[in-house]
């Protein structure tokens, strides 16, 4: 069963949910950059693990090398519940500094409506939008980084995502929208979410609450 909205799935950010899908879209997005980009390059992950109250989560990055000198081009980083409050927001922000600070790219898929966005980029004015790509990219003629922001309502598709490389080579394309098709489509989720029930937390904004009202209806006739 396809999924019933156009881009993110709010459903999946319920906590009992998020966690698998973290890891089936980390997995996914290494599998298409695999498939996309040149023999000079290769995508895989790196697990962190983080112990939050008493619990144990492994958050992955997905990461873009050199195949030889396995030398890191891109790093994808997708922020779960933990990168985005408390304590683990101040780590996951001095992660992104020491990142911003190194002659790697920078990816960040906040896939979540809740919690702080880490980046100050999207503070100054805020950016008031469901969920946001941001691509941070490292300028080897030493001018200053620049960032490039995609903010994606509920109600618009995920964009096709720019992966920076090394130059001369040029940038390779993350579809993110076939990512979110093939991991919903793969582990099922059409089987498993109720769309009778409410939105996970947070509360959507008011336009949304309208367009998800009139969506789901469209999609259930």
């Amino acid at each position: 069963m396809p999924a019933p909205f156009p881009g993110m799935n709010p459903y999946l950010e319920d906590p009992t949910i998020w966690r698998g899908f973290h890891h089936g879209f980390a997995e996914e997005i290494r599998a298409q950059l695999n498939q996309t980009l040149s023999f000079g390059y290769y995508a895989d992950l790196e697990v962190h693990r983080v112990l939050p109250e008493t619990e144990q989560h492994k958050l992955r990055t997905i990461q873009v090398r050199r195949t030889d000198t396995h030398q890191l081009v891109t790093a994808i980083e997708i922020l779960s519940p933990y990168n985005k409050r408390g304590d683990w927001l101040d780590l996951y922000r001095a992660k992104r500094w020491r990142l911003i600070r190194s002659d790697v790219h920078l990816v960040e898929l906040d896939l979540l409506r809740g919690g702080s966005r880490p980046g100050p980029e999207l503070q100054n004015p805020p950016i008031i939008t469901d969920y946001v790509i941001l691509l941070n990219r490292y300028n080897p003629d030493g001018n200053k980084r620049r960032s490039e922001i995609w903010p994606v309502a509920l109600s618009e598709p995920l964009p096709a995502c720019p992966i920076p490389l090394l130059p001369p080579d040029p940038d390779t394309v993350l579809a993110l929208n076939d990512v979110m098709a093939n991991v919903y489509e793969r582990s099922a989720y059409g089987r498993r979410l109720d769309y009778s029930q409410p939105v996970p937390p947070p509360p959507l904004r008011l336009e949304m609450e309208d367009w998800l009202t009139e969506h789901l209806k469209t999609n259930s006739s």
